[in-house]
């Protein structure tokens, strides 16, 4: 059984949300907290790091 794309979409933002560091989130910087939560959201992580002026590399690393 295949997932709709819509479905598929939502499941990833939710393993997303569900396997987040939400301490370590918290803790940072607004800037960066900005970041990380519109990734959780979007999955762009690309747009993401654009926002505080990042390379998704390092986004990513965080």
């Amino acid at each position: 059984m295949s997932l709709s794309l819509e479905k598929w979409v939502e499941a990833e933002k939710e393993a997303r949300k569900r396997y987040a560091d939400w301490a370590f989130i918290e803790s940072l910087p607004p800037r960066l907290k900005a970041a990380l939560l519109y990734y959780i959201e979007t999955g762009d992580i690309r747009r993401a790091a654009f926002s505080p002026g990042l390379t998704s590399r390092i986004l990513g690393s965080l």
